[in-house]
């Protein structure tokens, strides 16, 4: 919950502030909020697995622009209703920039 807790607290921030017309750039970038709740190598209370779909689904109602680095896939209901963008690491869209296209070598 390490990771998942603050991100919360992020999200209820901008809502807060975007509900009361108070000063909030209105966007919200996230880095690997759910990457804690992978199931432990030891015997733990196990986080319940519906909290990566409800994290995903909560992003369906919120009032700004988000954006998530993640893993986690979304459950497809979110995938057919939001925008995502798949960063694959080679192929159409690696990255958020664009990839330097390769120079020839100068003689």
């Amino acid at each position: 919950m390490r990771a998942l807790l603050p991100a919360a607290f992020s999200i209820v921030l901008v809502r807060y502030c975007l509900d009361r017309r108070l000063p909030h750039v209105g966007f919200l970038i996230l880095d690997s909020p759910l990457a804690t709740c992978k199931e432990p190598d030891y015997d733990a209370d196990l986080i319940p697995p519906n909290v990566i779909d409800h994290f995903y689904r909560s992003f369906l109602a919120f009032p700004g622009q988000a954006i998530v680095v993640e893993s986690a896939t979304p459950p497809p209901d979110v995938l057919e209703q939001a925008r995502i963008v798949i960063f694959s690491g080679s192929g159409a869209r690696p990255g958020f920039f664009p990839t330097r296209p390769s120079t020839a070598t100068r003689t």
